[in-house]
């Protein structure tokens, strides 16, 4: 959800440009329920009433911009995965989809240059948060595989050092613990390489060969035939060695999910970034909007009809 700190901030930006609209459409009601006012001229209630609707109007731009950057908020906390936001997402859209028609049809903006400009920048921004709704359940499907693939590299990383460990302790060659100490390095890096893909940085070639090479090693390690030249372990590390297979095993198949939806992960953040630039492009082109409303001759284009 959209914190009230968020939304707060987000309404003073716009508010202070509304206070005297709002003020003239409650006046307008008060002067016609008034004792005596029953009398008052179609003209004067045509003023009064084409007032309120001009308020109105104005009204449905100030949600657009308020839409507008809310959905920058909610699009971040969709590319983390948190679900609620979806929905969030969804309900903005529809009513930023409103409030344009309104403007559209009811108001009689269709002919306006600045409403034009407006719905031109929506178009963009919309085809944004279409990709990411879109992109749902592939991003939890992300999430579940992207959550045990971590867990699984810490557990590995573990594993992988109580056996530099134990490798120190039988006192074995050089030449195997300057390998096993590289399986540990491996172990922790495949983390931040889910760390750079999570973030939207593709990193999977990376991952594949640095989960290729810990398993060519791990087969060393078990049978002495690598084309590295990785010798077999003793029969006293064999154990050890048996439950960092088990975990590398898991985390394998693991990482298929990571690859499988990362793409998704990508798009959405590419969406983001996209939504982020155009929902500055909406703000101010909504802001110019305004303005034209308030500002307009009758007949204008851009007067509310």
């Amino acid at each position: 959800m959209v914190g009230t700190t968020s939304r707060g901030v987000i309404n003073l930006m716009v508010m202070d440009r509304l206070r005297g609209h709002g003020m003239l459409f409650f006046l307008s009601f008060v002067f016609l329920a008034m004792p005596g006012c029953t009398g008052a001229s179609d003209a004067t209630r045509e003023l009064l009433f084409g007032q309120s609707f001009r308020d109105e109007s104005i009204r449905r731009a100030h949600d657009i911009r308020v839409a507008s950057q809310e959905l920058v908020i909610l699009s971040g906390e969709a590319a983390k995965g948190i679900d609620d936001s979806f929905e969030e997402i969804a309900v903005r859209r529809e009513s930023m989809d409103e409030a344009l028609e309104h403007l559209h049809g009811s108001a009689g903006l269709r002919g306006c240059d600045k409403f034009l400009d407006v719905r031109s920048a929506w178009v963009e921004m919309r085809a944004n948060v279409n990709v990411i709704i879109d992109s749902r359940q592939r991003l939890a499907e992300f999430k579940t595989a992207s959550d045990r693939f971590e867990e699984l590299a810490l557990e590995l990383s573990s594993k992988s050092g109580d056996l530099v460990s134990l490798m120190a302790e039988l006192d074995s060659p050089d030449r195997q613990m300057l390998f096993a100490s590289r399986q540990a390095d491996i172990a922790d890096r495949l983390g931040r390489r889910l760390t750079d893909i999570t973030n939207g940085v593709d990193q999977r070639e990376t991952l594949a060969r640095d989960l290729w090479l810990f398993g060519r090693v791990l087969e060393g390690f078990r049978t002495g035939q690598s084309e590295f030249g990785v010798a077999r372990l003793p029969e006293k590390a064999l154990g050890l060695l048996g439950a960092v297979e088990s975990s590398f095993k898991q985390l394998e198949e693991a990482g298929v999910g990571v690859n499988e939806y990362a793409p998704s992960v990508f798009a959405v953040k590419s969406a983001q970034d996209d939504l982020h630039f155009h929902s500055i492009v909406l703000l101010d082109k909504a802001n110019t909007l305004v303005d034209a409303i308030y500002s307009a001759d009758e007949g204008s284009e851009c007067a509310v009809h």
